[in-house]
Formats: C-alpha cells, sequence, structure tokens
C-alpha cells in the first residue's frame, strides 16, 4: 500500500544532526510515511549516515542524490525528491531540525478533514536550546491570524510578502501533491535564498491554507549556516529584491488582482529598491523589521547551508 505522506529530507554535511532529524520521522505516532533522503553533495559522512537509515526501514527509505554526487542546491535536490516520492501529501524536513511526535499524524488529518486546502502549518519553536552556549531562549513568532483557522486564498499572501508573521515554513508544514503540482512544484532557478518562500507564494496565491496553534517542529538556529553567511555577504535588500521582482511577474501572469495583496507588493518591493531612505523614514521600526524579516525569510535547509 503506497503511503499517504512523503517525507523528504534535503541535507548537505549534516553529520551532526541528520541522525536526530531521521530519528524525528521514526519517531511518529504516525505510521503511513515513506522517507526520502536527497544528499546534495555532501562531503562528510552525512552520506553514509543516510544509507545506513534504508535498513532501518526497507522499502520505506530511500537514499537519493544528483549525477555524480553533485551539489545543485536546495530546489534542485526537492525537486529531486519530489519527483521520487510516491504519497498524495509531502512533508519537507530540513536536515538540521527535528519533528515533535504528533507532526505528521495531526497534519494528514487536518488535510484529510479539509480537503479544500492544499497545505497546513502551525507555529515552529525558534530552537536556540539545543546549544548549552546559546544565551537566547526559545520563542515563537505569532501567527498573525488565529489559531486553528481555514484562510482563503490568497489572504495570508500579504504577510508572506511582508515577513510580518510567521508564515509556513518547510520544515514545519504539509503539503497536498497535486497543488503543488499544479502551480509548477519548486523554482530551480531559487538555489538557496527564497527558495521556500517561492514555492509557498505560488500556493498561497491559489490555495484554501488551515493555520493550527499546535507546535510540531523545532527550527534549529545555528550562525554557521550556509544562509547565515549568505546573509553577511549580500546586503538584505538586494536578495529580497530578487524575490520581489519574481513574485511581481508571477503574481501577474497567474492573474491575481487581490488589491491588498498589490499593495503589500508594491510597498514592498519600493522598500527594497530605497533601503536607505526606508530606513530614514521609519527609523528604528525598520530595523525591527528587517530583523523579523530575517528570521522569518526562506533561508535554510539542505543545500541552502
Amino acid at each position: 500500500m503506497t503511503p499517504p505522506v512523503s517525507v523528504v529530507v534535503v541535507f548537505k554535511d549534516e553529520e551532526r544532526f541528520l541522525p536526530e532529524a531521521v530519528d524525528s520521522v521514526f519517531g511518529q505516532r504516525f505510521d503511513g510515511w515513506e522517507l526520502l533522503l536527497v544528499d546534495d553533495g555532501s562531503s562528510d559522512a552525512s552520506a553514509e549516515i543516510a544509507r545506513e537509515q534504508v535498513g532501518r526501514r526497507p522499502g520505506a527509505v530511500r537514499y537519493l542524490q544528483h549525477p555524480d554526487g553533485a551539489n545543485l542546491g536546495i530546489s534542485a535536490s526537492r525537486k529531486l525528491g519530489m519527483d521520487a516520492a510516491h504519497g498524495s501529501f509531502v512533508a519537507f524536513l530540513d536536515g538540521d531540525d527535528v519533528w515533535l511526535p504528533d507532526k505528521l499524524g495531526d497534519q494528514a488529518a487536518l488535510m484529510r478533514a479539509h480537503p479544500e486546502v492544499g497545505l497546513v502549518y502551525g507555529p515552529v519553536q525558534l530552537w536556540h536550546s539545543w546549544s548549552a552556549a546559546s544565551a537566547v531562549h526559545d520563542h515563537f513568532v505569532d501567527l498573525g491570524v488565529p489559531p486553528e483557522t481555514l484562510v482563503p486564498a490568497p489572504r495570508l499572501l500579504p504577510q508572506l510578502i511582508e515577513n510580518r508573521y510567521q508564515s509556513p515554513t518547510t520544515s514545519g508544514s504539509m503539503l497536498r501533491r497535486d497543488v503543488v503540482d499544479r502551480v509548477g512544484g519548486v523554482d530551480v532557478r531559487f538555489r538557496g535564498m527564497y527558495e521556500d518562500q517561492v514555492l509557498f507564494t505560488k500556493l498561497l496565491a491559489v490555495s484554501a491554507t488551515y493555520v493550527s496553534g499546535r507546535c510540531w517542529t523545532r527550527y534549529r538556529q545555528r550562525p554557521d549556516s550556509l544562509s547565515a553567511r549568505f546573509e553577511d555577504a549580500v546586503p538584505y535588500h538586494v536578495g529580497r529584491l530578487v524575490y520581489l521582482r519574481w513574485a511581481e511577474d508571477h503574481l501577474a501572469a497567474t492573474g491575481t488582482t487581490d488589491p491588498e495583496v498589490w499593495r503589500s507588493l508594491r510597498r514592498e518591493l519600493s522598500a527594497a529598491r530605497h533601503p536607505r531612505l526606508t530606513r530614514l523614514r521609519h527609523g528604528v521600526g525598520a530595523r525591527v523589521r528587517h530583523g523579523l524579516g530575517a528570521r522569518l525569510r526562506a533561508r535554510r535547509g539542505g543545500g541552502d547551508r
């Protein structure tokens, strides 16, 4: 029997954290899953660790890699996993994050109870306490909508574009496969930064979403990810402008007419094109918002390190 949920774990050089991520899949109380471990060109022991997992549940766990073991980026790796997946629902897990035991069962039940939704997500724990050296407490970001709410499209899109609240994250969500296929799947042009925000933009524009108040995911906060280094190397407004221009083109091409979506997008485009002027106008508020955006932005996972 085909399992209803395909779990796709993309990793690159995650020997420290990959065993814990995989254990959190095996520890699910829900049993109807398959696991696809996608290696995005690892050079450490994580590939060997992933291959060892195949024997833990023969037939349900597969190891995948690009031709010649290439590093093609998180989007191409997610696509590789999606292309091999058999389930009606897809759940991504970053190679250094952890699921709580009811994640798959709760989300699959919500997907079945609400066949009109293409996406289920809840708050993720910003997980600092995994490191004894961290002085930052674990915390959450406001959802921006009441919990346990079915939200029609495209109402959630403005808050995704603006980065003001907790939006869908790859490790914290479950996606309906046919809806993902309908919107064109992952966009391999976004190799790292904003790759999952692009996918969620496409989904939220056309699909209803169920937003839960339940936390199912620990989202590991670490300063040594590739995304963190990317943020140091590329000014915030530069990387963000690429995403916003893509969103403008995509929403126009797909016929999105919601006025609130376009107001938010035009406001964010203006801020990204004129970052110095925006900071002068909004002062501390703009700096706080920048920091929130950096935490919520699609910026981690697999080949995005």
